[in-house]
C-alpha cells in the first residue's frame, strides 16, 4: 500500500488545514496539494508558503502545491476535507466526479452532520474521519499558530469494516508526521465527545473574547459550561448514544482540553472576529435540533445559538 509516494489533498486552507498540510508536507515522503477555490489566495500561499509557529518554542516554514484547479487532483491517493461544515457539501459536491474511485477521504469537520454528507457523496471510495483537539489558529495569510497538542482519532463510521487498512495506514503517516494519532474502530461516540467539548467552549470563547484557557478563570463561565454540557449530555442519552462520560467526566474532559489549548484562540471566536460565518449550526445548534426531535428542552443551547448568530458582522458587499 506505500509502494510509492502517496499523495495528500487538503481542501480547504484554513488553520487546520494549513497545520495538517504543512506538518504532512515536512514529513517529507508524502506530497501535498492545498486545493483553494479563491485564485488570489492561492497565489499568496504558493508565493510565500506556510509558516507554522508552535506554543513550545519551535517554528518552520513548508511550501505544499497549492492549487485551484479539478484537474490537479484527479489522481490523488487522499482527499482530506477541512472545510467550514457549512462549505462542506459545497465542496464534496465539486470534486466528487473528479477523483479517483479508490482515493480515501477524510471529513475532519465540527459536528456530526459531515458523516453523511461525505458518506452519501462518495459511496464507492474509503471514508474515514478525523477528530482533533489540536489548538490551531490563523494569525496571518499564510501563518498559524499551533498552540496546543490535543488529541487526535482516526477511525470508521456505521460500522464498516473495510476502512480499517486505511486507518491504520493513515495513523502511521500522521503520527509519523508530528501529529499524534490514535486509531479507534468507530469514531462515533468520540465525534460526540468533541462536540460536548466544542458546545462547551467555542462558543463562550466567541460571547467573551477570551482564549480557551482564559475561560477557566471565572467560575460564572465554568458554570455556564456545565448547564451547556448538562443539556447535551440529556440528549446523547435520549439518543441512545453511549459515550460513557457523566456530567462530572465531561467536566474534567473539557477542563482538560482547556488547559491544553490555552493559547488558543477558537476557531469560532477568530470567525466572528473577522465577522465570518461561524459554525455555530453545526454546533449547539446541531444540539437544539435533535434535541428538539426528541423531545428534548435545550433552552440554554438555543440561546447561546441565538446569541452566537447575533454576534455575526455585516460583511461588506463585493
Amino acid at each position: 500500500m506505500v509502494s510509492k509516494k502517496k499523495s495528500f489533498v487538503i481542501v480547504g486552507p484554513g488553520s487546520m488545514g494549513m497545520l495538517l498540510g504543512s506538518y504532512l508536507e515536512k514529513r517529507g515522503d508524502v506530497s501535498v496539494i492545498l486545493f483553494d477555490k479563491d485564485p488570489e489566495r492561492a497565489s499568496f500561499l504558493a508565493k510565500h508558503g506556510i509558516e507554522i509557529t508552535t506554543g513550545w518554542d519551535m517554528s518552520f516554514r513548508a511550501v505544499p502545491d497549492i492549487t485551484t484547479s479539478i484537474e490537479a487532483i484527479k489522481k490523488a491517493d487522499v482527499i482530506l476535507f477541512a472545510t467550514k461544515s457549512y462549505a462542506l457539501k459545497i465542496a464534496a459536491d465539486m470534486i466528487k466526479g473528479a477523483i479517483l474511485r479508490d482515493a480515501i477521504i477524510i471529513g475532519i469537520q465540527n459536528g456530526i452532520a459531515h458523516v453523511d454528507i461525505l458518506m452519501k457523496a462518495f459511496p464507492d471510495n474509503p471514508v474515514v474521519f478525523m477528530v482533533t483537539s489540536q489548538g490551531a489558529t490563523k494569525i496571518g495569510h499564510n501563518r498559524v499558530f499551533h498552540a496546543g497538542k490535543g488529541a487526535t482519532y482516526i477511525g470508521g463510521a456505521c460500522g464498516i469494516k473495510a476502512v480499517e487498512p486505511y486507518i491504520k495506514w493513515l495513523q502511521e503517516i500522521f503520527s509519523n508526521a508530528g501529529i499524534d494519532c490514535e486509531a479507534v474502530g468507530d469514531i462515533i461516540p468520540i465525534m460526540w465527545k468533541k462536540l460536548i467539548i466544542n458546545c462547551a467552549i467555542n462558543p463562550l470563547t466567541a460571547l467573551t473574547k477570551r482564549k480557551n484557557g482564559e475561560l477557566l478563570e471565572e467560575e460564572s463561565i465554568i458554570t455556564l459550561m456545565e448547564i451547556l454540557v448538562k443539556e447535551v449530555l440529556t440528549v446523547t442519552q435520549k439518543n441512545g448514544i453511549d459515550i460513557g462520560l457523566n456530567i462530572s467526566s465531561a467536566m474534567n474532559m473539557i477542563l482538560d482540553v482547556c488547559n491544553a489549548t490555552k493559547k488558543n484562540t477558537s476557531s469560532m471566536l477568530q470567525d466572528v472576529l473577522l465577522g465570518k460565518q461561524t459554525e455555530i449550526d453545526a454546533i449547539n445548534g446541531q444540539i437544539v435540533r435533535i434535541g428538539k426531535k426528541l423531545g428534548c428542552n435545550v433552552p440554554i443551547n438555543l440561546a447561546i445559538t441565538l446569541l452566537i448568530k447575533g454576534l455575526r458582522k455585516k460583511l461588506p458587499q463585493t
